[in-house]
């Protein structure tokens, strides 16, 4: 008899979880033909385009073409904050950051700031001011 009951406790509970189970996929599909979700891309990278939309505000307010600056940067870093290539030159520099701003050549931006994409902006434009373009590859 007591191994009755149990049979029983467990096949109830079973029972039970199916329920929840089965309850839950009719929900899910009634709610889908009810309110169908909309097509939703894989990958949306929010990041980079509060990036972008927060640089060429900053550099389009400095007076410096935007869309020149858009091509630099996807030329220089594709818009990776954190992108880092070391130069094959004498002094063993180093391009930092979304604007590649170099190690030897600007050692008066901290590497800190190279990789901060707002505080590279700002030193960014101030070496397209002073400067121009000519100081970037892509330039």
């Amino acid at each position: 008899m007591k191994r009755l009951n149990k049979v029983l406790t467990i096949l109830v509970a079973v029972l039970v979880v199916m329920g929840i189970w089965l309850a839950d996929l009719t929900m899910e599909f009634v709610a889908e033909k009810i309110y169908p979700m909309p097509e939703m891309p894989i990958f949306i990278d929010w990041v980079e385009i509060d990036t972008q939309d927060w640089v060429l505000n900053e550099v389009e307010k400095a007076g410096i073409d935007k869309y020149k600056v858009y091509n630099l940067i996807t030329c220089e870093s594709n818009w990776e904050t954190q992108a880092h290539y070391v130069n094959n030159d004498r002094h063993k520099s180093v391009d930092r950051g979304l604007w590649q701003i170099n190690s030897y050549w600007h050692s008066e931006v901290s590497p800190i700031c190279a990789y901060e994409y707002q505080c590279a902006t700002f030193e960014a434009i101030r070496i397209i001011q002073e400067r121009g373009f000519e100081e970037w590859t892509c330039g």
